[in-house]
């Protein structure tokens, strides 16, 4: 009598849900490995995210400007310049932000100096402008304070008697130079908490707390200044959000006062409502 063998073979069936459930999982790896190349993108070129200098070789032959060349302590040329005011021995210090050069700012440090009648000192951040190296955030404070004391130095700066006036990332630097000095006060225009989390507004999909390296954490700075600070922010800040500024200003100790710019976004030009509200906060002290 013949006896049918089972087969050994087993036939494997494919139900609809089990190939949704494949084609899912196929689906979320693709994902995951965009997700982690965008963060190995970010990771990779944070610099160049972060930074935006225009290198020139302009020689910044403007009338009443001299130029300053100094090198850092690790031996990079940096490049910075000055404007004089007229029978004034009083110095204020200013920092750009993280785009083009010194170049773009003439026009500002001429109203700068005029507007708060003493001298004026600029610099260019590695990478920008005549400056040579590459940014970051330790090569910024560094240089920042090797400029200083040239200025102390060659042009008999006090920081006691001086100004620091920051705008953007450049009230990170300054933030962070006034951690060094005692200086007479300081003036803040659109700068944040920091840099993380200027980032997380404008990457929200990105890990950015976790991830970035150049960080100027403000805030951790501002409840330990005693300097008097004036602070004005654009309300209409596509880059740096106007609630970010606000917040920096609300962990400040000392005396200090805030002036709103309306309806203004990020580069637009400060008014003369601005520098009357300045002047009688600076005469106050």
């Amino acid at each position: 009598m013949d006896t049918q063998r089972p087969s050994n073979n087993h036939h494997k069936t494919t139900t609809p849900s089990s190939k949704i459930k494949s084609m899912l999982f196929r689906s979320l790896r693709i994902v995951i490995f965009v997700y982690l190349g965008l963060v190995l993108l970010a990771i990779a070129f944070e610099k160049q995210l972060v930074y935006h200098g225009t290198p020139t070789d302009s020689a910044h032959r403007y009338p009443g400007f001299e130029e300053h060349f100094i090198s850092s302590q690790d031996g990079v040329l940096l490049h910075g310049i000055s404007i004089e005011f007229p029978v004034s021995d009083k110095w204020a210090i200013f920092f750009h932000g993280n785009a083009g050069s010194l170049e773009h700012r003439v026009g500002f440090l001429k109203e700068l100096s005029f507007k708060l009648k003493r001298n004026v000192l600029a610099v260019d951040y590695r990478g920008f402008g005549k400056s040579e190296g590459s940014p970051s955030e330790d090569a910024l404070i560094s240089d920042a304070v090797d400029f200083t004391n040239y200025a102390m130095e060659h042009l008999s700066l006090r920081p006691e008697k001086s100004y620091l006036v920051g705008r953007s990332l450049g009230g990170g630097v300054a933030l962070q130079l006034a951690t060094e000095y005692t200086f007479e006060a300081m003036i803040l225009i659109n700068t944040f908490t920091s840099l993380t989390d200027v980032a997380s507004e404008l990457y929200p999909f990105l890990p950015t707390q976790q991830i970035m390296r150049n960080r100027f954490d403000s805030i951790l700075v501002a409840e330990r200044l005693r300097i008097p600070v004036f602070q004005t922010h654009d309300t209409q800040d596509e880059i740096i959000p106007y609630d970010n500024g606000r917040a920096l200003y609300d962990r400040f100790v000392t005396k200090k006062a805030f002036w709103v710019h309306e309806d203004a976004s990020h580069n637009t030009a400060l008014p003369a409502d601005f520098y009357r509200a300045l002047n009688r906060f600076l005469k106050a002290l």
